[in-house]
């Protein structure tokens, strides 16, 4: 195909002509394209309908996606279509979208757009354009480009020759997942590659390293070892020629492998300066923490969380003197730190116990658990939040999730930041001091059921199983509001396709539902997705919260009911007592009571105390967003999770340009994700010690809090015969399909009754247990918030496990049971 002299603004530019490099008029793919033209690459020939071509399609300048898809093209522009055919010489083209907002750095638009493939014949080619037009105004575009802060930019479409294709595919220059830069990832199908672009075959896979190619699966036959060499080494070439890695879509005809496109990949992730540190034993939080943390969370969350905690050790008499924690790429490892300062191993019990009598900082630790434990403090704290924290909260919480933040000065919106983190700060000092009635409580009633009934915790825990509402609390106003959706197909219609306009739709089908889709985020949506003041909340994600209501309305609930569980569990206990002791019974009465009083206590302050402030901090930061993306300072207000709170101050002061910043945070996360770090830096952690020497007071609330740890996050594990062991986290058995879920992007792939497989789950994801029907993790122990929220469902729990998200996979039928801690898979 030959370039002819072109009139002034060209609607149609053919591949050689200058026009056609330039993205602004072409678009980014056609200009690339046409770039790699010019230098050498072999791309198929094609034409451009030029981005300014929108008002010529409808006589509008901004026609709605309906009128471009049933208006007829414009004479002029089908005749000048039809001579550019001509040009290419005949015979089937491919018609596919290039935005001037595709294929950017940081938002690649893959899979957005429409592409018509074996077009022939000008009608059809005409047809084909005006609906590639029309695509970029469809729901699912606009839903993406909002997501990715992208701006609206024009359409060209590019209508180019078709290759007979032997094989094709696609080419990454670097491994997009852990960001190795020493290999090409190469996929390729039999025939032409939209089978797999579409996700609608599985390729072959090849890994191509140092001039060797390695097949990792060959479902297709599609390459040998030299072709798989001929794609990696032209993707490289593009590489070079465009200065960054690049995800290359190719096909070979004849022999010769052709570029069809070529793509900067977005946010390949990037290895994280990390200074490790190289004193003492520093060990990976996985149980609170399933996923890097984001820069704004660790540089808010962790100082205040360091704090709280080092006071509650000394207010309450424990032998351990401060935690640090440390954010490496926002892996969090934390480093416990004894009475006196020094680690290493615990000395023998009997010389703990002389210890604790002599040495003065740890004899002001044994006098303090004396008065903590001779006062009555741990029965005054539960109470005072009964009585007057939680309300204040509730108020606190209240007014700053209603205050019109839009309507702030800038002065003020920081102030008002300033005023979440506050909260936050008082919320986690009294969480911290609610801990320990919560512990010491339940540690006497397992101790007492454990040497008067022979139960082991988890048993004794469903004395107490459906005491904590808040916990199930979600979960049960979910299936409230499937009550109103179930029977009504319209309804149903508008949650099996929700966008981020899904309650003004059901609004408007019906303003009752429309109000209790808002009511119960308002509720429950405003927490964050985890113990990161920078992660996002369901508030912000209305579509996940469709997907449940979808699935919660498909199905009934699963699970027994917890109350008849405790009523059973109690029935049983006092049975075996019947023929003990006056004092035994009486024993076992003080502490059940004990227990129950605070049990649920714990699940209602974190609410209120943790996840609640999270939420609020990330609802401003994401106002400070709004104002910088306004500024063109960043790209999307979710951007400011990538800065620290004193950079995020600064950047809404200042004229600061913090979008390389964000990138490079972004790219480094990613890395983290991939490529997670080990257990522990430093020596291995030391067991606890011994304290059976104590004086009584100090020994019961240091074993307390040892059984607790346990129990939250280093439950024993048994082996398993068959199938996967773990530990026991709440009784029963279930047999259904596994639903492997990562993150919360994921909460619409479960279905009622699946086997809900995680690393772990945080207080938000209790929603979904009331469609789950058993529960595994990776870590967690049967006080894990994964097993409290799993016994109030009624639905059998498995946990620490280590491996089940990567040996489970979705699909596989298993049956879990909880009682014995073990996942059986049903052949």
């Amino acid at each position: 195909m030959t370039g002819a002299p072109r009139t002034a603004d060209p609607t149609v530019v053919d591949l050689m002509d200058p026009a056609a490099r330039d993205a602004t008029v072409v678009g980014h793919k056609a200009a690339t394209l046409a770039m790699l033209t010019a230098v050498g690459f072999p791309v198929p020939a094609f034409f451009v309908i030029t981005a300014d071509s929108w008002g010529e399609l409808t006589g509008t300048a901004e026609p709605a996606a309906d009128e471009l898809a049933g208006a007829p093209l414009p004479p002029g522009l089908r005749e000048q279509i039809a001579a550019a055919l001509a040009r290419l010489g005949g015979g089937p083209v491919a018609v596919r979208s290039s935005a001037t907002a595709e294929d950017l750095p940081d938002a690649s638009f893959a899979g957005q757009y429409a592409s018509f493939l074996d077009v022939e014949g000008l009608d059809a080619v005409c047809d084909a354009v005006r609906r590639c037009v029309a695509a970029a105004r469809s729901d699912r575009v606009t839903t993406y480009r909002a997501a990715a802060g992208a701006a609206e930019g024009g359409m060209a479409v590019l209508v180019q020759r078709m290759v007979r294709a032997e094989a094709a595919g696609v080419a990454f220059t670097a491994n997009p997942v852990t960001g190795d830069r020493d290999q090409t990832l190469v996929s390729a199908v039999r025939g032409l590659g939209e089978r797999l672009v579409s996700g609608g075959t599985t390729p072959d896979e090849w890994v191509v390293r140092g001039g060797t190619a390695e097949c990792v699966a060959a479902p297709e036959n599609a390459l040998d070892a030299a072709s798989a060499l001929q794609v990696a080494e032209m993707a490289e070439r593009l590489e070079d020629r465009l200065g960054t890695p690049q995800d290359v879509e190719w096909a070979i005809a004849d022999g010769n492998v052709h570029v069809l496109q070529s793509r900067p990949i977005t946010a390949l992730p990037t290895a994280p300066a990390l200074q490790v540190p190289t004193e003492g034993t520093w060990t990976k939080d996985a149980a609170h923490y399933h996923e890097p943390m984001t820069p704004l969370g660790a540089s808010v969350y962790l100082p205040l969380l360091d704090a709280t905690i080092s006071e509650m050790f000394g207010d309450f008499g424990l032998l351990l003197d401060t935690l640090t924690s440390r954010s490496l790429g926002g892996e969090i490892y934390t480093r416990v730190l004894p009475v006196g300062g020094k680690e290493g191993p615990a000395p023998p019990w009997w010389v703990m116990g002389i210890l604790t009598r002599v040495v003065p900082p740890l004899r002001r630790r044994t006098a303090t658990a004396r008065r903590v434990l001779r006062t009555g403090l741990l029965d005054e704290l539960p109470a005072r939040w009964e009585r007057q924290w939680r309300d204040e909260f509730r108020s606190d919480t209240e007014r700053l999730r209603t205050t019109d933040l839009a309507a702030l000065s800038d002065a003020e919106l920081e102030a008002t930041f300033g005023a979440a983190v506050a909260l936050l700060r008082r919320g986690l000092h009294i969480h911290f001091r609610l801990l320990p009635p919560y512990v010491v409580a339940l540690h006497e009633l397992a101790t007492t059921c454990g040497q008067l009934l022979g139960w082991d915790t988890l048993q004794t825990l469903q004395l107490l199983t459906g005491l904590s509402e808040t916990s199930a609390e979600p979960a049960r106003a979910l299936a409230a509001l499937a009550t109103q959706v179930r029977g009504r197909p319209e309804a149903k219609a508008v949650l099996a396709d929700p966008g981020s306009d899904v309650e003004k739709r059901l609004a408007e089908l019906d303003p009752a539902l429309g109000a209790a889709f808002r009511g119960h985020l308002d509720r429950f949506g405003h927490r964050t997705l985890g113990d990161d003041p920078g992660s996002a909340t369901l508030a912000e994600r209305p579509w996940l919260l469709a997907g449940l209501l979808r699935e919660a309305a498909a199905g009934e609930r699963p699970g027994e009911d917890p109350h008849a569980l405790r009523d059973r569990a109690e029935a049983e206990a006092r049975r075996l007592l019947a023929p003990r002791s006056e004092e035994d019974r009486r024993r076992f009465d003080r502490a059940l009571t004990a227990a129950r009083r605070v049990y649920g206590v714990r699940e209602d302050n974190v609410f209120w105390t943790g996840n609640l402030p999270c939420g609020l901090i990330r609802r401003v930061a994401l106002e400070i967003g709004e104002r910088l993306v306004r500024d063109d300072r960043i790209a999307r207000p979710a951007d400011v999770a990538y800065l620290a709170d004193d950079e995020l101050r600064r950047a809404l002061r200042a004229d600061e340009d913090v979008r390389e910043l964000v990138a490079r945070r972004r790219a480094e996360r990613a890395w983290v994700t991939a490529h997670p770090g080990p257990a522990f830096h430093g020596p291995p952690p030391q067991q606890p010690p011994d304290v059976r020497g104590l004086p009584d007071e100090a020994r019961r609330i240091n074993a307390a809090f040892m059984w607790y740890m346990a129990n939250e996050f280093t439950p024993s594990v048994g082996e398993a015969q068959a199938g996967l062991a773990g530990a026991p986290g709440s009784p029963g058995t279930h047999t259904g399909p596994v639903r492997v879920i990562r993150s919360e992007d994921e909460f619409g792939n479960l279905r009622p009754g699946d086997v809900l497989v995680a690393r772990v789950t945080t207080p938000v994801w209790s929603v979904l247990f009331g469609i789950a029907g058993a529960v595994v993790t990776d870590g967690g122990g049967a006080l894990s918030h994964t097993a409290i929220v799993a016994r109030e469902h009624g639905i059998p729990a498995v946990l620490a496990t280590s491996t089940a998200t990567t040996e489970l996979t979705d699909g596989h039928i298993v049956t879990v049971d909880g009682t014995a801690g073990v996942v059986r898979l049903d052949t």
